[in-house]
């Protein structure tokens, strides 16, 4: 999991490359008309692996930014009172945190989200 602040920089470029390799899988299809089926697949399938690689890095990998970090910091001077506990069939369990007297019921994966958020960002990553 990374912070969004190293992402930076690169999330102008991924994007772009995205976009190109779309684009280029569109122009593909559209000269399919005029090339063999054998050139096609094979340009397509290279084009392909690109495509998704870029899925995967844009929308699947978890980015931070200071307001998480800032939550998580937070969350870290509260004192847990339950944790994982049962909240009903269609819900998600939530830790029940006591944050200057007032308690609290935070769904467990965001408190692990912003937790692991400002841990990171305190070891220099």
């Amino acid at each position: 999991m990374i912070y969004a602040g190293v992402l930076k920089p690169f999330v102008g470029a991924i994007s772009v490359g995205f976009l190109i390799s779309l684009i280029i899988v569109i122009w593909l299809m559209w000269r399919y008309r005029k090339w063999g089926k054998d050139r096609f697949l094979t340009e397509s399938l290279v084009i392909l692996v690109v495509f998704i690689a870029s899925l995967i890095t844009v929308f699947l990998l978890p980015t931070y930014n200071d307001e998480d970090v800032k939550y998580g910091e937070k969350l870290s001077s509260c004192r847990m009172i339950e944790e994982n506990a049962y909240n009903g069939s269609f819900n998600e369990n939530v830790n029940k945190i006591n944050c200057d007297g007032v308690i609290t019921n935070i769904p467990v994966s965001t408190y692990q989200k912003m937790i692991y958020a400002y841990q990171e960002k305190n070891k220099g990553g």
